[in-house]
């Protein structure tokens, strides 16, 4: 929300929550590919770190619906590819538009959504029988080709490329 007296947030919390000190968190389903080559990084790429940057859902996008904080389905894809693997349960408290939902479905996880408003449980049954995916907001870094690869590197992925 625009604000006229100060700057305007833009940024929003995730909280991440475990009962136990043992919990799912898949680090190589997530990783930010490099944007140098240094023999000390992990070519799969780097730990996205706690800072996420991605669009908003925009009002004529095909995933866009009548909801006032919807959420991009790319970053609920993040965080339940971090936190769970297929078949674990997924649970949205506060379901909205049903974005949980259906990425976990699309994620063959397991998923619960709750929600007080009738409405948004019913855009979200809506939103399960599509079975498109419409992950428009990626993280623009996952396109990242490392810029100063070592020579030998280099060279041999010519030869394998010829």
């Amino acid at each position: 929300m625009g604000k006229k007296n100060g700057f305007s947030p833009r940024h929003e919390d995730i909280l991440f929550f475990t009962k136990s000190s043992t919990f799912t968190f898949n680090l190589d389903a997530i990783r930010v590919p490099q944007k140098y080559y240094r023999e000390r990084n992990n070519m799969a790429g780097a730990n996205p770190g706690d800072v996420w940057q991605f669009s908003h859902v925009h009002y004529c996008s095909a995933e866009r619906e009548q909801h006032p904080t919807q959420k991009p389905e790319a970053l609920i894809e993040r965080m339940i590819c971090a936190s769970s693997n297929p078949e674990d349960l997924v649970l949205d408290p506060f379901v909205g538009s049903g974005t949980t939902c259906r990425v976990a479905k699309l994620l063959q996880r397991r998923w619960i959504g709750i929600d007080i408003n009738p409405e948004y449980i019913q855009m979200g049954e809506r939103r399960l029988q599509s079975t498109e995916i419409q992950l428009d907001s990626i993280d623009p870094r996952l396109d990242r080709v490392p810029r100063d690869l070592p020579k030998q590197k280099v060279s041999a992925q010519k030869t394998l490329l010829d």
